[in-house]
């Protein structure tokens, strides 16, 4: 049975805790210690622990700060931590109002004040309506979203501006954006539009902006048609179809062709290396993409089409009219091979990975390229590719002879991993806090992998259960070869 709370817990006695049970030999490492006390209280890790204890402890203002923060960043955990402990708290000022979706505070504030609609306001010093298109419980909580969407309104309403914006680094980030790219959210997104905003969101640093460019990466293709609909640039529109390419989502590609878009060679190409379906190969040719020019391999549609053996495109290509030129080049160069089984990891296609590193492709790629398929596959947590990438290799000696072993000292987490250890998918975090919480959910493996000087680590789920970090040590040697030492990961 978990452990009850007092009624003020303090954070600092918890890690006192840790810290004692550390030096006593309960535990071999401070991040064990924590996990430990996490559970003894029912918390999955440690950070999900604090998140509590903060929204408990913390004061109201400093709540209010972690809503927005948590809210407005990619990893909105902390804020629905906030608010299920502290309802109130979304309705502490016009900004958390905004992005939790208070639409009815936010037009007692408006009453009689609809100036604050244009007014910079809490802790990001935005004008309200970016606290609300850029809020991710747009995406994680229906019931706010349906909020926000209110919110937008009531904001319009009031005289907010549309095409507000804020910089970050410097890409000028927008309402529609929000709305497109990061919430690919139709309703908010012709809300916005409909009031006049800018489809077009590009900055002196970019020509191409934000908005449709991301708007591609979403299954529903709604934003995207909105924003081209709207006057998004042709020039612009015709860029983001060799976005929209990178995923396997014939209604996307469909929504650009349908408009007018004339696809270059170049997207021919992409999408026969990409082995998009035939229905989508026969849109980009219906479209105007040209039939008979080379890549930059020196290989035709029709020779891509044959070197993945993909007879449905290879039919579809002769029936119009391509035919057999001279060849590009050789489909056993490692070169092309390599580029190849990264292309197939991507897909998680794993006979596809088999068959060409057993015809040559090399699992660390190119020495001068910047990719590889051990590298795709372990950040794209791609554990069956993994399993076939990881084959004997020389072992890497010093100076004097002796053997190397690369520090691993951050993993980029994927899945239930990136929740448990505090962190978001695809994000970077220290190799202690992966291994202290990866009992506390069903995870892969780990896989060391050194890339031109930077340690890198894949977490795939849905593998493996692991009972506690000396179980993991184990089984990471057991199937991959690595140990574990000083609380870190190495290869072996």
């Amino acid at each position: 049975m978990s452990k009850s709370f007092p009624a003020r817990p303090n954070l600092r006695w918890l890690r006192d805790e840790a810290k004692a049970r550390r030096r006593s030999g309960e535990f071999p490492s401070l991040a064990l210690a924590h996990l430990a006390i996490a559970r003894d209280y029912g918390f999955a890790s440690w950070p999900r622990l604090k998140a509590h204890v903060d929204a408990l402890t913390l004061g109201t203002a400093e709540r209010a700060a972690i809503l927005i923060a948590s809210a407005c960043s990619d990893n909105p955990s902390r804020a629905a931590t906030v608010l299920e402990l502290d309802p109130q708290i979304a309705r502490h000022d016009l900004a958390t109002a905004c992005a939790a979706g208070e639409a009815d505070d936010v037009t007692r504030r408006l009453r009689g004040h609809p100036g604050l609609a244009l007014e910079r306001t809490g802790p990001n010093g935005w004008q309200p309506l970016l606290y609300a298109c850029f809020s991710r419980l747009l995406r994680t909580d229906p019931a706010r979203a349906t909020g926000i969407r209110s919110v937008v309104a009531v904001l319009l309403d009031a005289g907010a501006d549309p095409n507000t914006s804020f910089m970050h680094g410097d890409w000028l980030q927008t309402p529609v954006y929000g709305a497109a790219g990061i919430a690919g959210d139709p309703g908010l997104t012709e809300l916005l539009l409909g009031a006049g905003a800018d489809p077009n969101d590009a900055d002196p640093h970019h020509t191409v902006g934000e908005a449709l460019y991301h708007a591609c990466e979403h299954l529903d293709p709604t934003c995207a048609r909105l924003l081209i609909e709207a006057g998004t640039d042709p020039e612009v529109v015709l860029y983001c179809l060799g976005r929209a390419l990178n995923f396997d989502n014939h209604p996307m590609v469909s929504v650009f062709c349908s408009h007018g878009v004339q696809p270059w060679a170049e997207h021919l190409h992409q999408a026969l290396w990409r082995r998009r379906p035939v229905e989508t190969i026969a849109l980009l040719l219906d479209a105007g993409a040209p039939l008979e020019e080379p890549d930059k391999h020196g290989l035709t549609p029709l020779q891509i089409a044959q070197l993945w053996g993909d007879e449905p495109v290879v039919a579809l290509l002769r029936d119009r009219g391509a035919g057999d030129l001279a060849p590009g080049r050789s489909a056993t160069s490692p070169e092309l091979l390599d580029e190849m089984a990264i292309l197939a990891v991507q897909r998680g296609d794993r006979a596809a990975v088999q068959e060409l590193l057993e015809a040559g492709a090399r699992v660390d790629g190119d020495p001068a390229g910047e990719d590889d398929p051990l590298g795709q596959a372990c950040w794209r947590g791609r554990d069956g590719c993994v399993d076939l990438a990881i084959v004997p290799r020389p072992e890497a000696f010093g100076p004097r002879g002796e053997e190397v072993y690369f520090p691993l000292r951050e993993a980029i987490v994927i899945g239930e991993v990136a929740d448990s250890v505090g962190g978001s998918p695809g994000r970077h975090v220290p190799i202690e806090g992966v291994l202290a919480n990866l009992p506390a959910c069903r995870v892969g493996l780990l896989v060391g992998h050194q890339r031109k000087g930077q340690p890198l680590v894949g977490v795939a789920h849905d593998t493996v259960i692991v009972e506690d970090a000396h179980d993991l040590a184990i089984e990471l040697h057991r199937r991959r070869g690595l140990r574990m030492g000083a609380g870190r990961l190495w290869p072996k």
